[in-house]
């Protein structure tokens, strides 16, 4: 709009300096220095959008670059955590020979159930959680279930069952250990501990 108004101004005064004989020759020179800066400034305003519109784009690229880094990296992410992923079932066979063992050792006829072998854990998960759970199997076996005799005086099969079970919840797994055996009796405990010269409140006494 200003250099439209200048260029108006210019027309005007070279129709004066046509018509007029006393024209003064100074007032042109002024518009001539004036419309000199009023280019400059429409120039460097015309620069500025230039500038402006290549930073845009450069943004937006930088912005894209990202976006396709930051799904490049998410990929490798979900990539590397499937390579990090065991089956349950891994350790299914290591659970077996332990169940077999210590029921061969205490003469217990146990069977294992093992379900949700096909969740998936972290490989360094499931390795650290290998050894407790081999410890609580092999209590299951020794101190949980019953001898076959004991047993069949309570109306249960003379095999005892042993249950494993993984399930998965979003991004939680958890693991259930448990059998059909009459537990730890805490009466034998209490007494063991009392003959150990345990003093055991009313709490700890059930």
């Amino acid at each position: 709009e200003l250099q439209t108004q200048i260029d108006r101004q210019g027309v005007s005064l070279r129709e004066r300096s046509q018509q007029e004989d006393g024209f003064d020759s100074l007032e042109m020179d002024r518009y001539n220095e004036l419309h000199a800066l009023v280019r400059f400034v429409v120039e460097a305003a015309a620069d500025s959008d230039d500038m402006t519109r290549g930073a845009r784009e450069d943004l937006r690229a930088a912005a894209q670059d990202l976006s396709e880094h930051e799904r490049a990296l998410k990929a490798q992410h979900a990539e590397l955590l499937r390579t990090r992923l065991v089956p349950f079932r891994q350790i299914v066979p290591r659970l077996r020979r332990n169940v077999s063992q210590t029921a061969a050792a205490t003469g217990k006829p146990v069977q294992l159930v093992v379900e949700g072998e096909q969740i998936q854990l972290d490989s360094d998960v499931l390795e650290r959680l290998t050894e407790p759970l081999l410890h609580l199997v092999r209590n299951a076996v020794d101190h949980g279930i019953e001898a076959p005799d004991a047993r069949r005086a309570a109306g249960k099969p003379e095999r005892g069952t042993l249950r494993v079970t993984a399930t998965q919840s979003q991004g939680d797994v958890r693991i259930d250990v448990s059998d059909d055996g009459a537990g730890i009796d805490l009466a034998k405990v209490r007494e063991i501990a009392v003959a150990q010269g345990l003093e055991l409140d009313d709490e700890h006494a059930t």
